[in-house]
């Protein structure tokens, strides 16, 4: 991609913004392939409620791992854990793919 820096690892850390088409222009796209159109297959993003029963994990607690998150677990500003979770790092950039432990889904 164009916008990437330069020392950008397209293999093994997300893409988290674009400059270029919009997701739901890229879903479309996707499914008119022929390809895909033969396959039936049809690309969407997920509702705001099926991402959150993916995040979750189907738990019941606020995060898949429990109701404390910590930056050890996930990729946030860790000097502001959410609950009573430990205070951890702060990356301030996306994490590698695999850092962090999956939840029950995966």
């Amino acid at each position: 991609m164009k916008d990437a820096p330069a020392d950008f690892d397209f293999g093994r850390l997300p893409w988290i913004t674009s400059r270029g088409m919009p997701p739901s222009s890229f879903c479309r796209r996707l499914s008119d392939l022929p390809a895909e159109k033969k396959a039936g297959r049809v690309y969407r993003l997920p509702t705001e409620a099926e991402w959150e029963y993916a995040c979750r994990a189907g738990t019941t607690t606020v995060f898949s791992v429990g109701n404390t998150l910590s930056s050890t677990q996930a990729n946030f500003n860790g000097t502001i854990p959410f609950g009573t979770a430990a205070k951890g790092p702060f990356l301030n950039r996306t994490a590698t793919v695999g850092s962090y432990k999956p939840n029950a889904f995966a």
